[in-house]
């Protein structure tokens, strides 16, 4: 489990539990004069900050998406080049045999492709410019979707890290504390729960917290997701991410919420969970009682996937490994909002490729979670996902 993640339906409904991304679905670049190429050789470099290397665009421009691509297809090939050094050949995807090998040696050649494409289309140029080869195109080349059953229906949802502002110590104002894994045997940590940790003080005099936060809403929506992105007050920040739990089962606040017929399951949305925990914070920990689970964390470089690799907006997605086995990649369609101004200005079609690298205690089945991106950016789009999308499995030509 390893998911941060903030999805409306997802994430306090069926719960998600994840790492930095460009913003999602830009409506209008405010960059000119980009140097592209310089770019391309920061990334052939490595000389990549926390942030990943983002050229923006507007539609119908397809670069930046292609830059961003590069990441997600660099990492899913650090997953390939460990399962391979661990002996781990490959995986069946919905009955047919992925070779982790080949797999890898097609996305190898795929990046060159995207990487020389970008270089050539757009060095020097502001982010007008135009890619002429398609994804489509390249992909096509590369791979070939299963053949049977070829299309698979999931249910959809998203989810994000958020950022908060949080302190290094706790204070009279940031008094919820976000706990590193303490060193207690696991007999006597699995009997510790969420309401005898955070208000009988079970671990006060036994574990230094990692942070502070200001808000207790906050506070449960990064157990939620898994991670966040923390500001603190000298301007700093740091990425917490999942480092273990109390072994308890998890427990959806917003089936709680419709059992208590305060919502119905049409109108359970993170947004419409947040507001009301604002306005009724006493109410918050009559439920505590019964959401057992409680989520250890630890500092992070970035947030990572339960594979191991760091996720990338728009290409990495959660997923039920019984079903959808790590290491699966496949075309996704689904419907994407535009949010403005917290509100949906459209919706739009979308094909991601996408990479089966995280899971989490709410992803069972034909379930999966699109991981958005970082900040209420983000939130506001992963928070609306909840809807049927198609999975186009791909395999490698020979």
């Amino acid at each position: 489990m390893s998911r941060f993640f903030y999805s409306a339906f997802a994430i306090l409904f069926l719960a998600s539990c994840a790492r930095p991304a460009p913003e999602p679905l830009v409506e209008k670049s405010e960059t000119s004069g980009v140097d592209y190429l310089k770019k391309i050789r920061e990334y052939d470099r490595g000389q990549r900050s926390r942030e990943p290397i983002v050229i923006p665009v507007t539609e119908p421009l397809q670069a930046g998406e292609m830059v961003t691509m590069l990441h997600a297809v660099d990492r899913h090939m650090n997953f390939l080049r460990r399962e391979l050094s661990q002996g781990k050949r490959g995986a069946t995807v919905r009955g047919r045999k992925l070779f982790f090998s080949k797999q890898f040696t097609a996305l190898k050649t795929l990046r060159d492709d995207l990487k020389n494409e970008v270089a050539r289309n757009c060095a020097g140029k502001e982010s007008s410019c135009a890619v002429t080869a398609t994804i489509e195109k390249k992909m096509n080349e590369l791979f070939k979707p299963i053949a049977s059953r070829s299309r698979h229906k999931v249910l959809m949802t998203g989810y994000f890290a958020p950022e908060y502002q949080a302190r290094k110590q706790r204070t009279s104002l940031y008094r919820y504390p976000l706990y590193p894994m303490p060193s207690l045997q696991k007999g006597k940590l699995k009997r510790l729960t969420r309401y005898e940790i955070d208000y009988r003080g079970a671990l006060e005099d036994k574990v230094l917290p990692l942070a502070g936060m200001k808000n207790e809403m906050e506070r449960f929506l990064v157990h939620v997701l898994g991670s966040a992105r923390l500001v603190f007050g000298d301007g700093t920040k740091a990425v917490v991410g999942y480092a273990g739990d109390n072994g308890k089962p998890y427990v959806s606040l917003g089936r709680l919420m419709i059992r208590d017929k305060t919502y119905t399951s049409n109108q359970v949305t993170n947004p419409v969970l947040v507001d009301y925990f604002e306005k009724h914070p006493e109410r918050f920990k009559k439920y505590a009682k019964k959401l057992p689970r409680y989520i250890f964390f630890r500092f992070k470089k970035e947030p990572m996937g339960s594979t191991g690799v760091p996720v990338t907006a728009m290409h990495s997605i959660a997923v039920d490994p019984k079903v959808i086995p790590y290491g699966a990649m496949a075309y996704l369609d689904a419907k994407l909002p535009v949010v403005v101004s917290g509100k949906v200005r459209r919706w739009e079609k979308k094909k991601l490729l996408v990479f089966g690298q995280d899971t989490g205690s709410g992803i069972r089945g034909n379930h999966i979670d699109l991981f958005v991106g970082f900040g209420d950016r983000a939130g506001d789009i992963a928070g609306r996902l909840k809807d049927d999308a198609y999975l186009t499995y791909l395999l490698q030509r020979r």
